[in-house]
């Protein structure tokens, strides 16, 4: 092959290089614009958390009002009336009978190793306390707002958690205000309750002296009548702190409308951060 044959070859795969590129370039730019439209057009087809911060209907808006600025008593209003219109949507199981049997026996059946209990969308009367023992349970409802469980006449408490490894997730606990009664008392170590709702009980969350190493974390907690969350170690009248409760975290909890809010007592290094 001659030079100028050489050179013709070489001017011809450098054209088409360049308009390679330049289709290729093409191309990138349509798709950008294509993309840039159906963005466009699920922003303008999802619902403003501006316009609808105060009328939340879906739970997927719950996230909207803690990015806000907007007071606290609005924040705890959006809530409690997406809570309410849940309450009268979501069916009252069994006509109102005690679910607590049914639960408990789920739990009590799960095998020693624990395991996972999803309870159905719904409304369930809770009028005796659940107790949990086992390690590696988790008990959850699909989704935030699904499943609430309503007090009703209990003593004590609604849930006392002695495993360990214990996970309450995206549940609902409505209490009736009885005197002395807890939502959930934390007994043993390593244990969570995440992303649920505890609402007009006389106490929320009680964490004793062994619930080392359990999160508190994302939880609405609103119009309790005492304490909201208190952390306790073992104490001798008379003789002061005897064991400190210790190394637990509340993290991004909501608290509104209690009597009072988070209370420590012979209790150390507990991490409380953006509540």
């Amino acid at each position: 092959m001659g030079i100028l044959e050489k050179r013709k070859s070489i001017e011809f795969i450098i054209i088409s290089l360049v308009i390679l590129f330049f289709s290729l370039l093409s191309m990138i730019l349509q798709l950008s614009k294509e993309s840039e439209i159906v963005l466009k057009n699920q922003i303008s087809q999802s619902p403003s958390c501006e316009s609808d911060l105060l009328n939340i209907s879906t739970a997927s808006q719950i996230s909207c009002i803690l990015d806000k600025r907007i007071s606290e008593s609005d924040q705890k209003e959006a809530v409690r009336s997406f809570l309410q219109n849940q309450r009268n949507i979501l069916s009252l199981w069994n006509y109102g009978e005690d679910y607590t049997p049914t639960l408990q026996a789920q739990i009590d059946n799960l095998p020693q190793e624990g395991g996972e209990i999803i309870i159905p969308a719904g409304r369930y009367k809770i009028k005796t306390p659940i107790n949990i023992t086992k390690n590696n349970i988790i008990i959850k409802a699909s989704s935030f707002g699904e499943v609430i469980l309503e007090s009703q006449n209990i003593t004590g408490y609604m849930f006392d958690i002695r495993g360990s490894y214990v996970i309450l997730e995206n549940l609902t606990l409505w209490g009736d205000k009885e005197i002395g009664v807890y939502a959930v008392t934390f007994s043993n170590a390593h244990n969570r309750i995440v992303s649920s709702i505890i609402i007009d009980f006389d106490f929320g969350f009680l964490l004793d002296t062994w619930a080392y190493n359990t999160t508190v974390y994302g939880n609405y907690l609103f119009d309790n009548g005492y304490y909201t969350i208190r952390v306790t170690g073992w104490n001798l009248i008379g003789e002061g702190c005897q064991v400190d409760a210790h190394d637990i975290l509340l993290e991004n909890n909501f608290l509104s409308g209690n009597n009072q809010g988070i209370d420590l007592f012979c209790s150390s290094n507990i991490t409380i951060r953006n509540n």
